[in-house]
């Protein structure tokens, strides 16, 4: 990966910022995609581990629970989303500049 950073730290150089731009989205995108690739592969022997297999849990039990702390709003995100369809425009910008209306009525009080 380090020679594609270069490449990408030469197109700034040179003054092509969506290139390097590029080079960066698709090194990290990439790097990531190694990463877990070898994770997957070596998992099994890994949580063999005691030290490795506890703080595994730990982050599974922390996904979990961010998970159920953030689900109230991430349903919210999804109707909004789905009043957002192109069929239904008009019935979320009323939506919309309600609560923007309320909003400001709020500050107001």
């Amino acid at each position: 990966m380090l020679p594609l950073k270069l490449v990408a730290v030469y197109f700034m150089a040179t003054g092509n910022w969506f290139a390097a731009i590029g080079v960066f989205i698709f090194v990290k995108i990439n790097g990531l995609g190694i990463t877990a690739f070898i994770f997957d592969v070596t998992r099994h022997q890994l949580l063999q581990m005691a030290w490795f297999r506890r703080i595994y849990e730990w982050i599974l039990r922390a996904r979990i629970w961010a998970y159920s702390i953030t689900e109230p709003v991430r349903e919210r995100v999804r109707q909004l989303a789905w009043l957002m369809k192109p069929r239904r425009a008009a019935r979320f910008l009323r939506h919309f500049m309600r609560v923007r209306r309320n909003a400001y009525r709020n500050r107001a009080a």
